[in-house]
């Protein structure tokens, strides 16, 4: 033999509840009202959010396109100033390159000036010896 199930103690109170309702249809009535009232400002709620929800997505969006627009400007300025930076360095370069060709020049010349000089007074020197030799 098995005992018969026994309904939760809320099943209960939700019985006694429509039966204390269907005693008095004034309060049932009354009762409907404010379900009623409660639906109506729950679709109330229910429409101010969706249109909150739709608020806030097309405000993503634009945000979305404003980001978009300023990485692409923010890359552009970045390959600007590298373009910038690229051409000064290779014009310093050639700077550069264009004051080592002159120093180079400059030290060969300064080669052959002192190479002449050194000769201009090796000879010099030997005339004033033989200067000297004939006047003592």
């Amino acid at each position: 033999m098995t005992w018969p199930k026994i309904p939760p103690a809320q099943d209960f109170q939700n019985f006694f509840a429509l039966l204390g309702l269907l005693a008095n249809p004034d309060a049932a009535k009354q009762r409907l009202e404010e379900l009623s009232a409660a639906a109506e400002e729950a679709r109330g709620l229910i429409l101010q959010a969706k249109n909150a929800d739709a608020d806030l997505d097309a405000k993503r969006a634009e945000q979305e396109r404003r980001l978009s627009r300023e990485l692409v400007e923010h890359q552009d300025k970045i390959a600007l100033d590298r373009s910038h930076f690229s051409e000064d360095c290779l014009r310093r370069e050639r700077e550069i390159a264009r004051r080592e060709k002159v120093a180079v020049e400059h030290e060969a010349a300064t080669k052959f000036a002192r190479e002449a000089a050194e000769k201009r007074k090796a000879d010099l020197e030997a005339r004033l010896e033989k200067l000297r030799s004939l006047a003592a």
